[in-house]
């Protein structure tokens, strides 16, 4: 139905969590949480270790799934029993607490305070795996020499799987791996951007897109320029990456980046 995406930063500082309470918001509608993004100092808070300067609710969170179980006297009937998102574009913001140090950024699409859902399920996705797979599927089908060129962003990313998939490669220049794989003859140039375009791909050049035909939707792909999904891939160092696998990318990736679908 729509999609939210959350950039946060530090290690660990982002959890996609169930906690049975409840909220009155904005002021009038009882809702019983069911899912919510929560970070360390959302807990600290729920768990009363941290009292907030202003009254409830008593969470961070710019985004939470739960069902209306009160209202009050101005709301209408039919919001009861309605499963409904809770978002970001209110005045009585979630996350809008007045304590000192607080520092975190949020991007997200547009939705209303309280939004009566047709369906219950809330997932939370790994934007960047399908990018990752993207990019792995493209050096797996080179059958031949390949002169690659790329956002400097996606460097580490893919020399990793270059690596991982023990091909060789050597650096020709800041934004271009030239790849020796089969035949030397003919080289095949390749160009891997964040263009929402369709792939274009001829025998000797291949223009592909991170963002297409993959399991992103339109609104998704809108907010990456939002969330400055470059600056969050540079922030990768190659050091960081486990040599074994891509393993250790999406769980670094996972405390960088989520995308709530509904």
């Amino acid at each position: 139905m729509t999609a939210s995406c959350l950039r946060t930063y530090g290690k660990k500082d982002l959890e996609v969590a169930e906690y049975p309470f409840e909220v009155l918001y904005p002021k009038e509608v009882l809702i019983r949480v069911k899912k919510v993004l929560l970070t360390p100092l959302d807990l600290r808070i729920i768990d009363g270790k941290i009292v907030p300067r202003t009254s409830s609710p008593y969470i961070l969170s710019s985004i939470a799934l739960g069902v209306v179980v009160d209202k009050g006297v101005n709301v209408q009937d039919s919001i009861m029993g309605k499963n409904v998102v809770i978002g970001p574009e209110c005045r009585n913001k979630l996350f809008a607490y007045d304590v000192k140090g607080l520092a975190r950024t949020y991007a997200a699409v547009s939705i209303n305070c309280v939004e009566a859902l047709y369906v219950k399920h809330l997932e939370s996705v790994l934007l960047i795996i399908p990018l990752i797979n993207k990019i792995i599927n493209v050096l797996k089908a080179l059958k031949k020499k390949a002169i690659i060129t790329f956002d400097n962003c996606l460097f580490n990313i893919i020399s990793q799987a270059l690596n991982i998939l023990n091909m060789q490669y050597s650096i020709i220049g800041e934004h271009t791996l030239e790849v020796i794989c089969g035949s030397k003859e003919n080289n095949t140039k390749i160009n891997i951007s964040f263009d929402y375009r369709e792939d274009i791909i001829a025998n000797d050049v291949w223009n592909i897109s991170c963002l297409r035909n993959t399991s992103f939707n339109y609104n998704v792909a809108k907010c990456l320029d939002k969330i400055r999904l470059h600056e969050i891939l540079t922030e990768i160092s190659v050091d960081d990456i486990d040599n074994l696998g891509l393993k250790f990318l999406v769980k670094e990736m996972r405390r960088k980046l989520v995308v709530i679908t509904f």
